[in-house]
């Protein structure tokens, strides 16, 4: 029989939860958390619905989350941005530890250091709530890493897999193993990628014909084939768990996560990234006792420490701004601690509560050099000069039933943000910016009231009036030149900046019968002090080809609206058709548009399963984006479609389970771009993605 695995989620496309011949029905949550459980080691089906067994990559896995677009730069570790917020407005952790990236162009986003294959399951959170996992205006995306289980129904059990794409020549090989025993159980999971230069949709002459040569229009080239140059990578990830009973209702659990990408192209940027490197290890106690008042209590101590570096040395001389070889190091050590419990007050009352803290490094500096060794003194500086965060915060959360229908759950998160320089060169280097203390303290709260109506009848209502704050990050008060390549512009921090506030709200209406259910979303985000770069016409730009120099600063107030229609339609036992429509808008009150803001796109899908075999066809749509401003830099984008389609079949093999699969990712092979891809960098074409795993 295949494995389950469970979407309890308002997703783009709910998925089907599978048995051996038969075909439970999607379920829409409206609610404001949602939770993907992934199956460990069988048969895995992606949030849009297509056969997922570990092999796709994060990005792809982001991308069919509602709410969740994505940044590109490149071919590889695209950033994720829910509702238009990203980097400091929302929290990405993975096993509820923070995880800060090192570089400081984002080419390594924290879910660049994590893949699916390591996944147990996957939560969002969309704006303030316990789950969030602190102080956030917009929510935050939480990875929890698979867990080997004690006293599985069988000692040893795995998976493992290969796949091939077409484009880019992208291949990757993957493998599963867990040990379990009476008490001890152990885990391990790997994975391997390889890829080249993608090739863009459209015509091929015509597309070597205008992008051929590199211009600073352009701002990327295509080889002799109508490849994007510089979009290739290589990369490995392990993760090892392991999981020993010491009683009844206690356990203790270590982990060990490697990530390494090595020779990794970004088209769209000036640089390219020579090593991304990140070691995660955390030791986690948890008690479970559902006979007792406190039935749930985890603690948790956790170290990341993560290395990048990215230069110019692969490119061609005319593509470096004044012929000028760069490079630029960051690094990034992350320490921190958290516990939690769980307080059943009552039947109709669970208390939650959290204490947290971590105290975050972070370094990074460029060199500048002319023809690599022209020049007597290479030009050297801080581009983060040894900048510290140190945390402290408090969550509680009330969940009370009302009675059978009504649910209201009340929360507040409170936290101190202090930041710092920790060196004396650190020190220095700021004193040219900014004359004053740069060690800054912030207080925060978010608080936050939810209302739910779940009744037996088709009906459903949400409410969420929320107020949440966030302080500036480490890159907005302390940057040092930073070149932004959207706008052209050298960014410097700012240590007086003022934290970012917001005023949340969302309504979700819910409607189910027989084989058909909609969710109807609506929701605000009304900022005040939001935070932005603003020209300094009085300094000069530190970086060859910046056009500038912007300062972090704040702006009174901004908002971002929007709203999503769901739909899951059975129209048999074997056919479902899936619709998700989303859009944003988003405006500061200097009448400029906000950055970061996806126009009307729509994501439907039409899948039949036939014993054991799955088909799918799916259309993917956007329109035009022409409410951008010059101001963050943005230009309009146009609209597109695009089609996929794709097959598998599971077969029953020597007591385990063969999965083959063929799918095609943008059928009709069309040249396209979305609208937060830097510099307009096409999208893949046509791309045939051959699968396989055997699970056991």
């Amino acid at each position: 029989m295949l494995k389950k695995i469970e979407v309890a989620a308002c997703l783009l496309a709910p998925v089907a939860l599978l048995a051996q011949n038969t075909e439970k029905k999607d379920t829409l949550q409206p609610g404001f958390l949602q939770t993907v459980v992934i199956s460990a080691y069988n048969n895995q089906t992606d949030f849009n619905g297509h056969r997922y067994d570990g092999q796709a990559r994060t990005e792809r896995l982001l991308g069919n989350i509602p709410g969740v677009d994505l940044i590109s730069r490149g071919n590889y570790a695209q950033e994720s941005v829910l509702r238009g917020m990203s980097d400091g407005q929302i929290n990405v952790t993975i096993n509820g530890m923070r995880i800060y990236g090192a570089c400081t162009d984002r080419m390594d986003p924290a879910t660049s250091y994590i893949e699916p294959n390591n996944l147990k399951s996957l939560q969002v959170c969309y704006g303030p709530g316990f789950s969030a996992c602190g102080a956030a205006l917009g929510g935050g995306l939480n990875f929890d890493l698979r867990q080997a289980q004690p006293g599985a129904p069988k000692k040893w059990s795995g998976s493992m897999g290969t796949g091939y794409e077409t484009n880019a020549a992208a291949r990757q090989f993957l493998g599963n193993l867990q040990y379990s025993g009476k008490r001890f159980a152990f885990s391990l999971d790997g994975i391997y990628r390889k890829a080249g230069d993608y090739t863009p949709g459209g015509n091929k002459v015509q597309n070597i014909s205008k992008y051929g040569e590199w211009t600073e229009q352009n701002g990327f080239s295509l080889d002799n084939k109508g490849r994007v140059n510089f979009s290739q990578y290589e990369k490995w990830n392990v993760h090892a768990n392991a999981s020993y009973l010491l009683s009844a209702h206690h356990s203790l659990n270590a982990d060990y996560l490697q990530d390494q990408a090595n020779n990794v192209g970004y088209p769209a940027l000036t640089m390219d990234v020579r090593f991304a490197k990140s070691k995660t290890v955390s030791i986690t106690h948890e008690y479970q006792n559902t006979d007792r008042a406190i039935y749930y209590w985890q603690s948790k101590v956790y170290y990341s420490d993560i290395n990048h570096a990215m230069d110019n040395s692969r490119r061609p001389m005319d593509e470096m701004p004044m012929q000028m070889m760069m490079s630029m190091t960051g690094h990034s050590q992350t320490a921190g601690a958290y516990t939690q419990t769980y307080w059943k007050v009552a039947e109709s009352q669970v208390i939650k509560a959290r204490v947290e803290t971590f105290v975050n490094r972070w370094y990074a500096n460029m060199t500048m050099e002319m023809d690599g060794d022209t020049m007597d003194m290479p030009m050297y500086r801080l581009t983060i000069p040894d900048a510290q965060r140190t945390d402290a915060s408090l969550d509680v959360t009330d969940e009370i039933h009302l009675n059978e229908g009504w649910h209201i759950t009340p929360g507040i998160h409170t936290e101190y943000a202090g930041s710092s320089i920790f060196s004396p060169q650190g020190k220095a280097t700021l004193d040219s910016n900014y004359s004053g203390n740069p060690a800054k303290t912030f207080l925060l709260y978010n608080a936050y009231v939810e209302l739910s109506y779940r009744p037996v009848s088709a009906f459903g209502f949400d409410l969420k009036l929320a107020n949440a704050m966030r302080a500036p990050t480490i890159k907005e008060l302390y940057a040092n030149y930073l070149y932004d390549r959207v706008d052209g512009y050298d960014y410097i921090g700012n240590p007086g900046i003022r934290k970012e506030s917001s005023f949340n709200t969302e309504v979700n209406f819910s409607y189910r019968t027989s084989g058909f259910e909609a969710v109807i979303k609506g929701f605000g985000y009304f900022f005040q002090n939001y935070i932005a770069g603003f020209v300094q016409p009085a300094d000069s730009p530190m970086n060859p080809g910046a056009v500038g120099v912007k300062q972090y600063g704040n702006i009174r107030g901004a908002s971002i609206t929007g709203a999503s229609l769901l739909a899951s339609w059975h129209l048999s036992s074997k056919i479902v058709f899936t619709s998700n429509s989303t859009w944003l808008q988003g405006k500061d009150n200097l009448g400029n548009y906000l950055p970061m803001i996806t126009p009307l796109k729509s994501i439907n899908m039409l899948r039949c399963t036939q014993g054991s075999w799955r088909f799918f066809v799916e259309g993917v749509s956007a329109a035009v984006q022409n409410k951008t401003s010059a101001f963050y830099g943005e230009t309009h984008t146009a609209g597109f479609s695009i089609a996929n389609a794709g097959v598998d079949r599971s077969i029953n093999l020597h007591g385990g389970q063969l999965v083959l699969g063929l799918t095609c990712n943008n059928v009709f092979d069309k040249y396209y771009s979305e609208c937060l891809d830097v510099i307009k960098l096409p999208r893949e074409g046509r791309n045939l993605i051959v699968h396989m795993s055997y699970s056991f």
